[in-house]
């Protein structure tokens, strides 16, 4: 952000049709992105109108069936936002929050402007509203100065939260931002070996996470018909799972919203089979136009 000036917001109502335009146009979910996105509202509109109040004007927008945002910083992650994934049906399951590290102090050195403790507030109280919500994040490590402890509270911060994916990172100087003139303190080689534990670290909360979906219904848009022979459809379902599934090309199409039987999982990809109601509303299970099965 340091790098980027100063932010700005478009006002509300040409935002709302934009959406209401491309919702006409066929979409189906539509992603409000910013840099800091919760931050929306606060300079450069007419009359200043919170992110929480955005959410619900886009929320209303008929025909929305899916609604997302990215990415949120938590110094402005306010409790009308937590309450929004509560009360608005279309709001994903899903969160992209940043924390960059598990340590006070470092955290204080990158004037995140929020502590550990607040962090995990917010997860909590998210987690307690909505307990199938999904949380995924930023990791820095080797930041300058950064010790072996103040890594492992990184590692601990990540074991308490169970992000169910990460964007893993190995601090290097950047100008215009305030670190750039730290001693670069930690070697290439303990950042590397750090870099490879956050991985290891990961994959094991992913993989965690993603057997949880097994056997399970989860409902996917489409987002395109797949090149792999054994796949016949990959989308996304509310937590942003990649979902690839099995399915009659015949009755899906790309932007459908489809149940999907998950089997198994693999890194942050679910796969599974796709799932119809009948006009009887008996749900049938869907096997591709190519199987031998029939329905």
């Amino acid at each position: 952000p340091f790098t980027r000036g100063r932010e700005k917001s478009r006002e509300v109502d040409e935002i709302q049709q934009e959406v209401q335009f491309l919702v006409s146009k066929g979409a189906r979910e539509v992603i409000l992105l910013g840099q800091n996105v919760n931050a929306y509202g606060k300079r450069g509109l007419k009359k200043p109108v919170p992110f929480h109040e955005l959410l619900y004007k886009i929320a209303s927008v008929p025909g929305l069936e899916r609604l997302r945002f990215t990415t949120s910083h938590p110094m402005d992650f306010t409790k009308e936002c937590i309450l929004a994934y509560q009360e608005i049906d279309i709001l994903a399951n899903h969160l992209h929050l940043p924390v960059q590290s598990g340590n006070n102090r470092i955290l204080k050195e990158m004037r995140r402007m929020h502590t550990v403790e607040e962090y995990i507030s917010i997860v909590e109280e998210l987690k307690a509203m909505v307990p199938d919500l999904e949380i995924s994040t930023d990791i820095i490590v080797g930041y300058p100065g950064e010790s072996d402890s103040e890594f492992e509270d990184t590692l601990n911060l990540m074991e308490k939260v169970k992000f169910s994916s990460s964007y893993m990172f190995v601090y290097s100087s950047r100008p215009g931002t305030p670190a750039q003139n730290f001693p670069d303190s930690v070697p290439q080689s303990v950042k590397s070996e750090r870099l490879q534990r956050t991985i290891a670290l990961q994959n094991r909360l992913t993989h965690e996470e993603g057997k949880k979906f097994i056997g399970t219904e989860v409902e996917v848009l489409v987002e395109s018909e797949s090149f792999k022979s054994y796949i016949d459809f990959r989308g996304r379902n509310a937590q942003y799972w990649s979902v690839n599934f099995t399915g009659d090309k015949r009755l899906i199409a790309p932007g459908d919203m489809v149940k999907v039987v998950v089997e198994e999982a693999t890194g942050h990809v679910l796969k599974g089979r796709g799932v119809v109601q009948e006009q009887n509303d008996k749900p049938m299970i869907m096997e591709s136009e190519n199987s031998l099965s029939t329905i």
